[in-house]
C-alpha cells in the first residue's frame, strides 16, 4: 500500500463537504507502507520517536507547520497575523523553521498524512464520540447532536461532581488541572461537548447543555468564562489535545483492524506542563 492509497482511504471514511484540510503534508506520496504511526499533533520530537521505530507513513491529526490550512495556504494563520502587523522577524523564523522541519521529513523518508475533518465527523469513533466514551458518556444517553457538538443526558447531579469525575478520567492523559467557571453548587443533567475548535459553549447552550466542557484553543475569557461566572453556568475547560487524544487512538485502533501493515498510536495527552507553586 502506497501513501497516496491510506490518503484515499481516509478520506472515505466520512464524505466532507466543501474544502478539507485532510491529505498529504510532506513526503512523497509514492511512499509504500511499511509502518504507521499515528499521533495527535506531528511534534518534531514525536516524528523522531517514529522514525526511530521504523514508522515510515504519520496518520496526524492537526497541522504539520503551525498553519490550520498549511504553510503554503493562503489562509496561513501565521503568515495573515505578521503581515497584520508587520511582524517580519517572528515570520522569518517560524518560516525557517517549517523547512527545517519539512528538510528533516524528507531526509528521514517520512510521508505525512493528516485526517482532521473526516475524524472529527466519522461516527462511532469520531472525535466527539470518542472523548464522550472517554468520559463516561454512553451514546443511549445522547439527546441532542449538531455538527460537532453533543449534548449527553446524565443523573442529576451538581457540577462539582461533574468536574471531580472529569478530573479524575483524563489525569493519565497529562491533564494536570481542569479549569472551571460558574456554580460549583449547580445542579446539572446536561452536558454539552464538541470536538476542537468546535466546542463553542455557545453552540452548546443553543442545544440546551446547562453543563459545557470547552477546550483551551476555544475559551474566551472575556466572553465565556465572564458569562459563566455572572450567572453560574458551569464551564469546564480542558486541554485541546486531551479533548482528541481518544479520537487518534479509535482512528489508529480502527486502521490496525483493517489494514494489512503495523499501525502504532503514539500518546500525547496535553502538550504542555502544568507546574505548581
Amino acid at each position: 500500500m502506497k501513501a497516496f492509497e491510506l490518503d484515499q482511504y481516509l478520506k472515505s471514511l466520512f464524505t466532507v463537504s466543501g474544502d478539507t484540510v485532510d491529505g498529504i503534508l510532506a513526503g512523497s506520496p509514492e511512499r509504500e507502507i511499511e509502518k504507521i504511526g499515528t499521533c495527535w499533533l506531528p511534534y518534531w520530537e514525536t516524528l523522531k520517536k517514529m522514525s526511530n521505530d521504523g514508522i515510515n507513513v504519520v496518520v496526524c491529526h492537526e497541522p504539520l507547520f503551525y498553519a490550520h490550512r498549511g504553510w503554503n495556504a493562503p489562509q496561513n494563520d501565521v503568515k495573515t497575523y505578521c503581515a497584520e502587523h508587520n511582524l517580519k522577524k517572528a515570520l522569518s523564523e517560524y518560516e525557517r523553521q517549517a523547512h527545517i522541519k519539512n528538510d528533516w521529513i524528507n531526509e528521514h523518508k517520512m510521508t505525512i498524512i493528516r485526517c482532521h475533518d473526516v475524524l472529527d465527523n466519522v461516527d462511532g469513533f469520531g472525535i466527539t464520540y470518542a472523548f464522550a466514551h472517554l468520559i463516561g458518556f454512553k451514546d443511549q444517553n445522547l439527546i441532542n447532536k449538531r455538527d460537532h457538538i453533543h449534548v449527553y443526558g446524565i443523573k442529576e447531579t451538581t457540577a462539582v461532581e461533574v468536574v471531580k469525575s472529569l478530573a479524575e478520567k483524563l489525569m493519565p492523559l497529562q491533564q494536570g488541572s481542569i479549569a472551571f467557571y460558574g456554580d460549583l453548587n449547580r445542579h446539572v443533567k446536561k452536558v454539552g461537548i464538541g470536538a476542537g475548535c468546535g466546542s463553542d459553549p455557545l453552540d452548546m447552550m443553543e442545544l440546551g447543555a446547562d453543563f459545557c466542557i470547552t477546550i483551551t484553543d476555544v475559551m474566551r475569557t472575556w466572553m465565556h468564562g465572564a458569562f459563566a461566572n455572572d450567572t453560574g453556568l458551569p464551564l469546564a475547560v480542558v486541554n485541546h489535545g486531551v479533548s482528541e487524544e481518544a479520537g487518534v487512538k479509535e482512528l489508529s485502533n480502527y486502521l490496525a483492524r483493517k489494514l494489512s501493515v503495523p499501525v502504532v498510536h503514539y500518546p500525547q495527552g496535553s502538550g504542555y506542563i502544568t507546574f505548581w507553586s
